[in-house]
């Protein structure tokens, strides 16, 4: 998911990579569950890309691929 991601949003983001972590929202899933990140509020370089709806569609579709690929496997 983390390199379909990065590939569909390209240079627009930097990477972080993989982190795992006991998120309360994920706890209780009956099904593989993921949170995405796709790029944080507080900055103001972050922000301009959410006020980007070609960086939102990408976003998207990145994480719709990530989904499907994960599925195929």
């Amino acid at each position: 998911m983390q390199s379909t991601l990065q590939e569909a949003v390209g240079a627009d983001t930097e990477s972080r990579g993989v982190r795992k972590a006991n998120f309360k929202v994920l706890q209780d899933s009956r099904h593989p569950a993921i949170m995405i990140e796709g790029a944080f509020l507080s900055n103001t370089d972050d922000l301009a890309l959410f006020k980007d709806p070609g960086f939102l569609k990408r976003l998207a579709k990145g994480a719709a691929d990530g989904v499907i690929a994960f599925d195929e496997r």
